[in-house]
């Protein structure tokens, strides 16, 4: 939104999976140990590193370090380590002037 593009582009459903892969990396059991074991897992998916955010989004649209903290923190793979609703409420983001 901060773009007013999307951030994952894609054309299908799998188009859409290798957008957010070639962005964000494609999921390993170090990001998400619960990736494996998801239905559709393909070990022979293409393997792209994770970039950082400000890879793909610049830090001026974003308008700062902490917007690009709180968008990796929310667009993380296990939602075990997403942040949660409550927390990011409190997130230096909203704090800033």
């Amino acid at each position: 939104m901060a773009t007013g593009m999307p951030l994952f582009p894609g054309r299908s459903d799998i188009d859409q999976l290798f957008k957010i892969f070639q962005r964000r990396g494609t999921p390993t059991s170090e990001m998400w140990p619960a990736c494996t074991r998801l239905p559709h897992y393909n070990p022979d998916f293409p393997s792209w590193p994770e970039h950082p955010i400000t890879d793909f989004v610049s830090l001026e649209s974003l308008g700062s370090n902490s917007a690009a903290d709180l968008l990796t923190q929310i667009l993380q793979y296990d939602p075990d380590r997403r942040i949660v609703c409550r927390s990011a409420l409190q997130h230096p983001y909203f704090f800033e002037q």
